[in-house]
This record gives C-alpha cells, sequence and structure tokens, in this order.
C-alpha cells in the first residue's frame, strides 16, 4: 500500500483526528504475518500519543481495520526539530555525499527556519554552485531526509548571492583590557598524597580561591598553608560492642585551617584511626596542601567548612600572584545572540509553589548553564557545546551554540553526547563565543547540576586564558538536591528528570539538560520555601 493511500485510509477511519501522526514506514515478517506501522510523533505529542490508553487503543484499533486478516502493531518514533537540529541533519546529509558542498556550509551559505508546520533550508551560493545543486535529485533527496526524519514538511531551495569577504572583527580587537588587581594567579604543584578517601590519586585542576566561596559545592579544590592543626574525636554513632568490625566508640577528626592570602576557610577529614596516625604524623603547622572535597555550611559556627575527601602536599608560587587584564563585558553580541526561550513541555515547570518561586526569582537574575567537553579532564578538556538559560525579571532567553576545538573530538566523548567533527566543523571557535557568553551571564548567578566540580572550573580556565573571569556568584543543584531530597538515592540529572517527567529530550546535550536543570531548580526553590515558612 503506498504511502499516500494508507494515510488516507487512516485519516478516513479515524476522522482526521491524529494530525499529530505522520507515516513513516512499515515492516511486514511474512513468517509470523506480522506487521509494524510506524509514525512520526512531535515530542510535544509524544506523550498525549502513547500514554493515554484511550488514544493509543483509537490508532491501533484503526490500523487493524485497515488491514484486515494480518496481525498488526504500532510504533512511534519521537521527533523534535529546531534549527540546529535540522542543521546537524543537513550537514550530514552533505558530509555523506558531497563533500565540496559540505565543506562550504557555514551560517552564511546554510540557512534554515523552523514552525510548527515547514522546515524550510536555503542553500546560498554564487550562481555556478546554485546550478550544480539544482541538477539531479540532490535537493529532493536533502527533502526526502528530512521529511522521515521530522514530523513538519520541508521546503529545500538555492538562493543566488554574491559571497562576501569576511569583514573584520574591529570591534573584538579595540576592546580595552581593564586591570583587574582583585583577581590571583597563583601556579600550584602537587606533590605527595597524605590522605584519601577512596580511590583518588591525583588532583588535575588549579584550586579556586577561598575568597570565591560562597555557598555549598561538591568537588571543590582549594589549597593553602596550613594552621590551627588539631586531632579530636567523635561518637561513632554505628559502635556496637558485640560486632566490632563497626569500629571502636569514638572516631578521630583531623581539623585545620586553609589559608590561600586571600581568606582561611576551617578543614575537617574523617579518617580511619590507623590513617589519622598517618596525616597527623606527617601533616604540620605551615606545610602547603592542595586537597579535594564539600564545602558547606557549619551548624555550630554557621560559616561555610570544608571537608576534604583527600589532601595532597603541594608547592605554591606566591610569587605568581599579580594583577591581570580583565576584558570588559562586550557592548553587543556579535557570533552567538540569545534568543528568546520556549520550553518543549506543554505543562508549567510547577503547579505546586510556583507562584511563590516565581516571586522569588521576579528581581533576581539567574543563568542555568551547561558544558558538553571532548573529555572528563578538568585541566585539560575543550568545550564543544554551550547552552544556557537566563531568568531575569519574568523574562527567559536562551543561549545555545556548539563550539569547534582545536583537535578530533575522541569516540568516547561523541558516543556520551553525540556531538561529532562533522557537526562542529563550521562552528565557531571558543574565543568567538567567550565574548558573547560572558554577556550572557553579566550579573546573574550561575546554576548548574555539579557546576562546582566540572562546568565552572573548567568555564573559569578557559575565560581566564582570554581575559573573561567568570567569578560570578554561583548554585550548584546537585549540592542543593542532596539537602533537599534526602530521600534519594541516585542524584544524577538524568535520573531525576525521569522520576520528576521533568522535559529531558536529549540527555548529555546541552540545552537539553540545562532546560532539565532549570526545572530541577524552579522544583529545590520550591522545597527551600516551604522549609523556610
Amino acid at each position: 500500500m503506498e504511502t499516500c493511500k494508507f494515510i488516507e485510509e487512516f485519516n478516513r477511519v479515524t476522522n482526521g483526528a491524529f494530525p499529530m501522526l505522520k507515516f513513516s514506514g512499515a515492516t511486514y515478517l511474512k513468517a509470523s504475518q506480522e506487521l509494524t506501522v510506524k509514525f512520526l510523533v512531535s515530542a510535544f505529542a509524544y506523550k498525549e500519543v502513547t500514554e493515554d490508553s484511550d488514544t493509543l487503543s483509537k490508532i491501533e484499533g484503526a490500523v487493524a481495520s485497515i488491514c484486515p486478516g494480518i496481525k498488526t502493531s504500532v510504533k512511534f518514533i519521537k521527533t523534535y526539530a529546531d534549527e540546529a537540529v535540522v542543521r546537524n541533519k543537513v550537514l550530514e546529509y552533505f558530509n555523506a555525499g558531497n563533500s565540496m558542498i559540505f565543506r562550504r556550509l557555514n551560517s552564511d551559505t546554510l540557512v534554515i527556519s523552523v514552525t510548527d508546520d515547514v522546515i524550510r533550508v536555503e542553500l546560498r551560493f554564487d550562481a555556478a554552485i546554485c546550478r550544480m545543486l539544482e541538477t539531479g535529485d540532490g535537493l529532493n533527496e536533502l527533502k526526502f531526509a528530512l521529511e522521515r526524519t521530522f514530523i513538519q514538511h520541508a521546503e529545500v531551495r538555492t538562493v543566488e548571492t554574491e559571497l562576501k569577504a569576511e569583514e573584520e572583527e574591529e570591534y573584538f580587537k579595540s576592546t580595552t583590557a581593564i586591570s583587574g588587581a582583585s583577581l590571583r594567579l597563583v601556579e600550584v604543584t602537587t606533590g605527595e598524597k597524605l590522605y584519601s578517601k577512596g580511590r583518588i590519586e591525583s588532583i588535575n585542576q588549579m584550586p579556586n580561591y577561598i575568597l570565591d566561596i560562597k555557598s555549598a559545592g561538591e568537588n571543590i579544590v582549594l589549597s593553602g598553608k596550613v594552621s590551627s592543626l588539631s586531632r579530636r574525636k567523635y561518637k561513632n554513632k554505628k559502635f556496637d560492642p558485640e560486632n566490632p568490625k563497626n569500629g571502636p566508640e569514638e572516631l578521630p577528626i583531623i581539623a585545620f585551617n586553609i589559608n590561600d592570602s586571600t581568606a582561611k576557610i576551617e578543614t575537617v577529614c574523617f579518617p580511619k584511626p590507623e590513617e589519622a596516625d598517618k596525616l597527623e604524623a606527617t601533616l604540620k603547622e605551615g606545610d602547603e596542601v592542595i586537597c579535594i572535597g564539600r564545602v558547606a555550611m557549619s551548624n555550630y559556627s554557621g560559616m561555610l567548612n570544608y571537608t576534604v575527601n583527600a589532601v595532597f602536599r603541594c608547592k605554591i608560587d606566591y610569587d605568581s600572584i599579580h594583577a591581570v587584564e580583565r576584558m570588559p563585558v562586550p557592548e553587543r553580541y556579535e557570533t552567538v545572540k540569545p534568543k528568546p526561550f520556549s520550553s518543549v513541555s506543554e505543562q508549567g515547570f510547577l503547579d505546586d509553589g510556583e507562584a511563590a518561586v516565581e516571586e522569588y526569582m521576579r528581581d533576581k537574575v539567574f543563568v542555568v548553564f551547561d558544558l558538553e567537553t571532548t573529555s572528563t579532564q578538568v585541566a585539560t578538556t575543550e568545550i564543544i557545546e554551550i547552552g544556557a538559560i537566563r531568568a531575569e525579571g519574568g523574562n527567559v532567553t536562551s543561549f545555545s551554540t556548539l563550539v569547534r576545538p582545536s583537535e578530533h573530538i575522541p569516540e568516547g566523548a561523541t558516543a556520551v553526547n553525540h556531538i561529532t567533527d562533522a557537526m562542529v566543523a563550521f562552528e565557531p571557535t571558543i574565543d568567538k563565543v567567550l565574548p558573547d557568553f560572558y554577556k550572557f551571564v553579566a550579573g546573574a548567578t550561575l546554576v548548574g547540576h555539579n557546576i562546582d566540580g566540572f562546568d565552572l572550573p573548567i568555564l573559569r580556565r578557559v575565560g581566564a586564558q582570554k581575559g573573561y573571569y567568570f567569578d560570578n556568584d554561583s548554585v550548584d543543584t546537585l549540592t542543593l538536591a542532596k539537602q533537599l531530597m534526602p530521600e534519594r538515592r541516585s542524584f544524577s540529572l538524568e535520573n531525576i528528570a525521569k522520576d520528576f517527567d521533568f522535559t529531558h529530550t536529549e540527555a548529555h546535550r546541552a540545552l537539553s539538560d540545562v532546560e532539565a536543570n532549570f526545572q530541577l531548580f524552579k522544583e529545590l526553590l520550591r522545597r527551600k520555601l516551604q522549609r523556610g515558612k
């Protein structure tokens, strides 16, 4: 049965009740006489179609009535199109079939617009290339490739244009640097391990400055000189005189202060008794250490304290402290322009307590962001995608861009975030993106899931190399979730999004992760406000 005939019959049988469905194909198993009909359905309508038993029953019944005498089943393929997703599909198409055109595709030569009904693709080249594209079936094949992937009708056309010479970016060349004497640059070399909880064999990222730590966070790296070193004891809650495996009645605490010349912080670790003996014997007043651990609010002093999971000796080069040149916030966006944010979720972020959360956020500015990178090595990885949402005064805008790294994206990274070399081949480099992102986050509190341990150290390292210092206040939703959702066993963003039915269309892609994290942040705010009543 031809596709158009099947759809005509399906629409007749259902009285056109399912315009959100698009026939994608069918598979027939002759041995079992079983036919599987495949429909494309938009991400917006996917849950309505697949989780509403009445709707599902009507669709399956209609397919069965069209194909009597055959065992039928229905498969739904979720699809979602925006400019970035369609652009990637076009790049994949030409990369596979026309490398000459692929190398010439960029933001000037490939123009895409997406509406609920139509995907429009314009290929803007000189007359000779346009004529070449129009010869044969290439444009029609691209149109069919898009329509097989997305729910919308596709229109593909060429537009003749004169290619302009690349304009000089005088704006960036003339940007004036501003001296920021409050910024400290300290070189730190990691040495012998003194203590670790678990298998922490090294610390491969530069430490934060204690003065810059303003809120709780996980996986925080700090360094400095040791002072006020002491050993104390605390009651072992697991103590059982009949079960010596649970340990002694009292366990040791090693406490000390760390001072990095900007401030000092109270530091504790909870080693096993034999580890405490070794640490006490080797750690001395005045030693220089680098540590990784958790910053939290002390129940006793009301101040931030630092519980470390690992302590290493280090060498701090205090001679490297000097004023640095700090770039100002650009006056305008040049490469990546923010867009109004529209959630793919059909329901509000929150039902219970939404008004209180919105009122709390009204006079504040938050930017929820996420990075995709070439590896998990904080000290060396490159950024290949930035996604962010800025909430300010009731207005929400988004910032999203792929970033072209200097080297090949490893297959292991692609397996996680699905970003390939082809996808970033004509995207801007981080040098072009940083000024725009710096402007986007100006004056905002940065929010993210495990940003203290991953995204922020990377952003600050890469930014500092270009004179952009991302020293904004921050909120780590991983830390906040552990405080406000103690009943949970898993705190991964993917699992939380699934359990709370937050929108998370494509895990480990930056803007999708950001949208899920934005909803999580608002849910955490709701809980925090309710707890404060």
